[in-house]
């Protein structure tokens, strides 16, 4: 090497941006990803307990209706159980062509 090209080498290293530091890097991509959840459940706060809310006035009504629609539905899943299981065994799934993959 000759002079030149080392007094380039130690300018060009003056210039040169800081290394990374691992744990710099970890740590804030850590607190970034601790603020976004922070921020998630705050935004998802305010829907969760408005469900509830109205799930807890809808219970009454909910017991009533399902109390009246068991006789139905006792009669509708069997049968349509047997008609999925009909369907099923009469339209088998298609094969996937291993080959052409």
């Amino acid at each position: 090497m000759t002079d030149a090209d080392e007094r380039l080498k130690v300018l060009f290293e003056a210039d040169a941006p800081p290394r990374l530091d691992p744990i710099f890097v970890i740590e804030a991509a850590r607190r970034a990803q601790t603020r976004r959840l922070w921020l998630d459940i705050a935004g998802a706060a305010p829907w969760t307990i408005a469900a509830a809310a109205l799930l807890w006035l809808l219970a009454p009504i909910m017991g009533v209706l399902s109390r009246q629609a068991a006789g139905v539905l006792a009669l509708v899943v069997p049968a349509a159980a047997l008609a999925l299981g009909v369907l099923v065994l009469v339209h088998p799934a298609p094969r996937r062509d291993v080959t052409s993959i």
